[in-house]
């Protein structure tokens, strides 16, 4: 039995759950081998951090403008994943930028705001950017065999 609109938001609520059962069940069939990703670096996050950063210079407070270098930073640090070893130096920043707010509001908040924002935008573009990376296929056999734990035992 189909379930159409006119039936009430009861019947909306039926339908979602049946095509979030279908999606799960379809995810489950796939298979769960981890797949390597090559990333590549963000290019339009740093632009479009850069830009913001003026847009905010010129409407709210010349100190915006010492938010740059963070916000490059954090684009660079920003990894998909979002794990703590690859952007510890932006999160630093972040850190650092709400410690100086405490002497200075508006550059603290320029340095958090920036290094977080760059981060989470260079984390999309280079989640949306990432290509699956077959390594047996790029790789030769020597290639691999200098990735090998060797035998330091004989």
């Amino acid at each position: 039995m189909q379930w159409t609109r006119d039936e009430g938001p009861a019947a909306w609520i039926i339908v979602w759950a049946r095509a979030i059962d279908r999606s799960r069940s379809a995810k489950e069939s796939q298979s769960t081998v981890p797949r390597a990703y090559l990333i590549q670096p963000a290019v339009a996050a740093p632009i479009i951090a850069i830009a913001v950063i003026i847009w905010f210079a010129l409407t709210w407070s010349p100190w915006a403008l010492i938010g740059i270098p963070f916000a490059v930073l954090g684009t660079i640090c920003g990894q998909p994943n979002l794990n703590l070893a690859d952007g510890c130096l932006a999160l630093a920043a972040v850190a650092s930028g709400l410690l100086i707010t405490t002497l200075h509001r508006d550059i603290g908040f320029v340095i958090a705001a920036s290094s977080l924002g760059g981060m989470l935008a260079g984390a999309a573009e280079k989640t949306i950017r990432a290509v699956p990376y077959d390594v047996d296929a790029t790789t030769s056999s020597d290639e691999a065999k200098d990735y090998r734990p060797s035998d330091t035992t004989s």
